[in-house]
Formats: structure tokens, sequence, C-alpha cells
């Protein structure tokens, strides 16, 4: 028993002293700007929560990169010239731009490092001054960690988007087609729903809202018309159902690699709707439907499609 109780101690002591590296860094830059927006770009994270139009991210787990940085910003505020930076969160037209923000983990140590336009100078909003790099070796830096990263346009990229179209005819469950069916003929066609909710909406006017189920599959019809919405989530437990969703061929559970094969309009950004603090995770792309008739989107999950959003027009 007393061996028994030293391993188990010997164990213990051992796990405990694997720490998680939880080193990273999460480069973030202006997409598109709301015409009255902040010229900072640290002001709009307490409004907006996802990647999107306004901001855009990615993510390095460069250790190299991590301390680097660090050192870079240390270095910037004791030994680079310095100057007021015309900067303090008034509307972008009036200022100075800053427009990139650098968040820094090193274990537990983080810091935000927010750099000028095309990062030449280092930006302390406590002190409102810039510092400017003249040897290049911040950008050097971040072009070594985020080379991709900082040689898009994305203004340009996210004002000229366009998306893959697929056939409604594509969308089907069990290879049966769902487009433009009511209650009636879904249930004759397809299966009986196993259940049904309904939910009362409440604002100006009272809005009752009617959503059937086939397993994991969800269903909402116009007022007495055809389908309207459907969506399609992973199984809980992961286990298999009667019923198959599929659109364009793709069904839950399959590779990301094979909707970036085949949309390479739609999944240009790749972490689009993924949440600013794991740009790596959570994230969608849109496909629309021919004849402007609905759009679509597949929800990612560690790189694989986790669920399924379809909309028809009216």
């Amino acid at each position: 028993m007393r061996y028994i109780l030293l391993l188990a101690f010997y164990c213990f002591t051992c796990g405990a002293q694997e720490i998680k590296d939880n080193t990273k860094v999460i480069a973030y830059t202006f997409g598109v700007m709301p015409i009255t927006g902040s010229c900072h770009i640290g002001n709009y994270f307490k409004d907006i929560s996802a990647v999107g139009t306004t901001i855009q991210a990615t993510v390095s787990y460069d250790a190299n990169l991590a301390r680097n940085l660090i050192k870079l910003k240390r270095e910037a505020k004791n030994n680079w010239p310095a100057e007021e930076c015309n900067c303090k969160g008034q509307q972008y037209t009036k200022a100075e731009i800053i427009p990139n923000a650098y968040v820094v983990q090193l274990n537990g140590y983080r810091d935000t490092i927010y750099t000028t336009k095309n990062n030449c100078a280092v930006f302390i909003p406590e002190s409102g001054q810039k510092y400017f790099d003249g040897e290049s070796r911040l950008l050097n830096e971040l072009e070594r960690g985020f080379p991709e990263f900082l040689s898009r346009d994305f203004e340009k990229e996210i004002n000229e988007r366009v998306y893959d179209s697929v056939s409604v005819n594509s969308i089907q469950i069990n290879k049966k087609k769902i487009f433009n069916k009511t209650r009636r003929s879904f249930e004759k066609d397809i299966a009986p729903f196993q259940m049904v909710r309904t939910d009362s909406i409440y604002g100006k006017t009272v809005f009752v809202k009617q959503v059937f189920w086939l397993d994991n599959i969800e269903v909402v019809f116009y007022d007495k018309g055809q389908v309207q919405d459907v969506n399609v989530h992973h199984p809980k437990g992961g286990g298999n159902t009667a019923f198959v969703f599929t659109l364009d061929g793709f069904t839950i559970g399959d590779s990301e690699e094979l909707l970036l094969d085949k949309y390479t309009c739609s999944t240009i950004f790749r972490n689009w709707g993924a949440s600013l603090k794991d740009p790596e995770e959570g994230y969608y792309y849109q496909v629309s439907f021919t004849g402007a008739k609905g759009f679509a989107f597949f929800h990612i999950w560690e790189k694989k499609l986790y669920a399924i959003e379809v909309t028809f027009f009216k």
C-alpha cells in the first residue's frame, strides 16, 4: 500500500510540473472603418466581439515572435525617437489612425502593442506618444510572423467580396429536395416532425414562431407557407441520425478542406465571425443561392463542418 501511495504522489508531482504553454500573438487590423469611427483600434474592442467587416485578425504561436515583440516595445519606450501622436480617440477623419494591435501572451504575461500605419512606429496610448522604428526592426519581425496577413488589403477585399453560388435544389434531406416545401408536403415527402416548439416573441406586436424538429434538423416555415429557415446542428454526442441533411453534397462532420477547395470566393476570409479572442475557432463561410433565393452559412469548429444555417427568401 505504501508503494502505491508513493507512486501516486510521484505521478501527481510530475504532472503538476507540466506547465501548459499559452504563448501566442493575436494580430488585429482594420477592415473597413465605420464612417464615424474612432482613430484608435483599441476603442473598438468594447463593442465588437467578432472578426468581420470592421476588424480582421489572425494568430501566431511563435514564442520567439512573442518575446521579440515584448522586447521591442520596451526598447521603443526607452530609446526610439518619439513625438506626440494626434490620436486621442476622436473621429478617424480628424486624426492620425492607429490601425494595428498585437496582443502578446507569454504564459502568464500579457501585453498589447499598438502601431501606426504600415507598422512604422509604436503608439503608447497612456502617453499619447508614437515611437519611430528607424531601423524597421518591428516591421521586419511582424512580416516574419504574419507575412500573409500584413500583405493583404482588407478594405479592398471586403468591398469587392463575392460569394460562391449553389442551387436550392442541392439542399436535401435523405436525398429529397426541401425548397418550397410546405409543412404538409414536407411531412408527406420526407417524414413527420418529431417535435414542435412554439415561442412567443414580444415587441410592438406579438409574434408566434413555431420550430419543427427532425433529430438535429431545425425547420421554420413562413406563416402558412413554404420553408423559411433550416438549421442543422452537430448531433449531441456525435452520434448518427436517421435524417441526413446535405447542401451541395456537404454534410455535418465534413472536413473544412473540402469547402476550401470548392468555394474559393466564399472562403477568402478563413475566420469570419470568429471571436476576436480566438480567431481560429467558431467561424463561418457564406454561400448564396442562385436566382437570389437565399443564402447559407457553413459553421466551422475544429476544422470540421459543425452546423449549417439556411435561409430562403420569400
